[in-house]
C-alpha cells in the first residue's frame, strides 16, 4: 500500500518498498503477494530504467515452477 501512495512522486522509493515487499512475500511462501508486488514493482521499474532487475526477477518467478 505504502509503495502504491509515493509511486506517482517517487518511483524509485516505491521500487525499494516493493523489493523489500517482495523479499517479505517469499520468505512467506506467499507467491499470490509477490506476484502482486512484482508487477507492481516492474511498473515502476519502467519509469526509473531499471529494466534489468525486473526482467530477471520476473524471470527468476516464472523459472520457480510455482
Amino acid at each position: 500500500m505504502l509503495a502504491s501512495t509515493i509511486a506517482l512522486d517517487d518511483p524509485a522509493a516505491s521500487v525499494a518498498v516493493e523489493r523489500e515487499s517482495i523479499a517479505i512475500a517469499r520468505r512467506l511462501g506467499r507467491r499470490d503477494s509477490e506476484m502482486t508486488s512484482l508487477g507492481n514493482a516492474a511498473e515502476d521499474a519502467r519509469r526509473t530504467g531499471e529494466w534489468a532487475w525486473a526482467i530477471s526477477e520476473a524471470e527468476r518467478r516464472s523459472q520457480s515452477g510455482d
